[in-house]
């Protein structure tokens, strides 16, 4: 399974979109990179968002804090196991 762009929202603006795949999931790692934030949430499976360090300050983002992923139909690919 790949995943492209998803959109991280706050739960004040959580999105019932169903077109789109909407996961609720709790902030359980911040990783500064300079001007791009990691956000390790834990669904399962455990994902890493990347977000640019202004819409991070701008959100509030932080550790144990509930998030909304919206991941587009679109931006998700299946793979066969090999």
């Amino acid at each position: 399974l790949a995943q492209g762009p998803a959109t991280v929202n706050e739960p004040a603006t959580e999105l019932a979109n169903e077109s789109a795949n909407v996961y609720s999931a709790v902030i359980s790692q911040v990783v500064n990179k300079g001007a791009i934030v990691n956000i390790h949430v834990n669904l399962p499976p455990s994902l890493t968002c990347l977000l640019t360090r202004h819409t991070f300050d701008k959100m509030g983002l932080g550790v144990g804090q509930r998030v909304y992923l919206t991941i587009p139909p679109s931006a998700v690919s299946l793979f066969p196991r090999t």
